[in-house]
């Protein structure tokens, strides 16, 4: 069942022009492997392939990543975080590019306010899709469909 889902899928993705809706019900039951959720989740909250500019640039040091008002918050929650889902070798490292993720978002529109919890998202969304293809994916979440909790 698993690998006709993502035979489908993997077709459906390699079409000229792309049924949303179809992909929306195909996600709707999960998405199988890291690869197709990399790959369908942008899509499926409208990201464009140069969302991640912004982000890339703090990453890059061509710019110093922002620290949000919540700051503290978000890194007692990230202390706590991330343990069930990277190794212990790249834990340390998985934290910090959480914290830096969480205070950029945070820090993009002043209407923002951290919850707990927000960090959960986050962390799905940076060991599913890496951290640079995370950035605008949470950012749109936030606007989008979490905004009352901000």
């Amino acid at each position: 069942k698993e690998r006709h889902k993502i035979k489908v899928v993997k077709c459906l993705l390699d079409e000229d022009t792309i049924d949303p809706r179809l992909l929306r019900r195909l996600a709707a039951s999960g998405l199988v492997t890291p690869q197709l959720r990399k790959r369908v989740w942008p899509m499926l909250l409208g990201i464009s392939h140069g969302a991640t500019r912004d982000y890339e640039g703090c990453k890059h040091g061509l710019e110093p990543f922002p620290v949000c008002r919540d700051a503290d918050q978000v890194e007692k929650d990230v202390v706590r975080s991330l343990w069930r889902l990277v190794s212990k070798r790249d834990l340390e490292g998985a934290r910090q590019q959480l914290t830096d993720l969480l205070n950029w978002a945070l820090d993009k529109d002043s209407g923002f306010n951290y919850y707990q919890g927000l960090h959960d998202i986050a962390s799905v969304l940076l060991v599913q899709v890496s951290e640079v293809t995370a950035a605008p994916l949470l950012l749109r979440l936030m606007h989008c469909h979490l905004r009352e909790y901000l």
